[in-house]
């Protein structure tokens, strides 16, 4: 059986283009799975769900990498978990050398795979880091201009009750 899997991180983000290159490989819709919860674990309901349905011999198709997850160490686990206890393939269609129906006829086709999985699995973890750390500096920054408006604010009401023209430098 062909599986896929389809994850964005936010409720607005939109499926659509992992759905559309999953039934254009051929997955019926039924066999798709899919999320809107961030990669940093694999907490996620539908993933489990997808889990509990592979078997030995199955095809897990995922887009990217970073759709499977956003967490270096637990993609690796992940990865080996589907292909060498559930026992079913992996092929990554934004990455073709990620594909383990053709790996495992040759050693150094397994370790050039095992290179490419390892260092999309690094770059994946480092998006989410820079994307969350973009954003504590955007919510920092939200903070800071709200306490500076807000002692604007209190300033100003002083001057209407007292009557008394701020200081200026």
């Amino acid at each position: 059986m062909n599986y896929a899997y389809a994850r964005v991180s936010a409720k607005d983000q939109n499926l659509q283009r992992q759905i559309a290159a999953f039934s254009e490989f051929g997955i019926e819709k039924s066999r798709i799975f899919s999320g809107k919860k961030s990669g940093k674990d694999f907490e996620r309901k539908e993933y489990k769900r997808l889990l509990k349905k592979l078997n030995c011999g199955d095809l897990l198709v995922i887009k990217s990498i970073d759709r499977l997850g956003r967490n270096y160490s637990q993609i690796i686990e992940e990865w080996n978990r589907i292909t060498n206890v559930i026992g079913a393939d992996i092929l990554v269609l934004d990455m073709p050398l990620l594909d383990t129906r053709t790996k495992a006829d040759t050693l150094v086709g397994k370790f050039i795979s095992d290179v490419v999985l390892q260092v999309l699995s690094f770059v994946a973890e480092n998006e989410r880091e820079s994307i969350k750390g973009e954003n504590e500096k955007e919510t920092d920054k939200a903070v800071s201009n709200s306490d500076i408006n807000a002692e604007c604010a209190y300033t100003s009401r002083l001057v209407e009750m007292r009557g008394v023209e701020p200081l200026t430098s």
